[in-house]
């Protein structure tokens, strides 16, 4: 997976932006927590992708500015990023 290609202001929280987001999505999921292991698992690769694309696109919009600012839920929305939280077929 490529990361976007933004014009670089500042890197400070950029990791942290990445974290947030991946947490976030799983969160959205419904897959945290250590009773959803065997479901996070056995998350299809199409899920995590787009965990991770999620993810980078977060930090991607950090870096673009100056600080530590990291975009809002409502703005990833707003610029049209897919939300994380799509949902996973459970296993029975």
């Amino acid at each position: 997976m490529d990361a976007p290609k933004v014009e670089v202001a500042d890197t400070v929280g950029a990791g942290d932006s990445f974290m947030a987001a991946l947490l976030s999505g799983i969160v959205d999921h419904g897959l945290a927590g250590a009773q959803n292991r065997d479901e996070l698992h056995a998350m299809p690769a199409e899920v995590l992708e787009g965990l991770l694309s999620h993810a980078a696109r977060a930090a991607a919009i950090t870096v673009s500015r100056p600080g530590a600012n990291p975009p809002t839920r409502a703005e990833l929305n707003a610029l049209g990023v897919p939300e994380a939280g799509a949902s996973v077929e459970r296993q029975p």
